[in-house]
């Protein structure tokens, strides 16, 4: 099976660079690494849920995060849902 290469160029909230090469996508699933500009580190995924974890834990080191960038946890989840009922 061909490999195909992907190049993209990321810019979440707060202004940290990425690089994201897509490596691979086999299965519903992306490999490849992501380059930290800023950071200057190189990092391999094994899959996109990896990737955004990579980009939220260099947001979190560089103190960039916003309450609104973390993902919920079942729980946040049924907290918001029980608030919202209690209205």
């Amino acid at each position: 099976m061909k490999k195909r290469e992907k190049v993209s160029h990321l810019i979440p909230p707060g202004g940290t660079f990425f690089t994201v090469r897509i490596l691979n996508c086999q299965q519903n699933n992306w490999k490849g690494e992501i380059k930290w500009l800023d950071g200057k580190e190189t990092i391999h995924f094994r899959s996109l849920l990896e990737l955004l974890m990579l980009i939220q834990g260099a947001l979190e080191m560089q103190d960039l995060h916003r309450e609104e960038d973390y993902f919920r946890s079942w729980r946040e989840a049924a907290e918001v849902i029980e608030a919202e009922e209690n209205r």
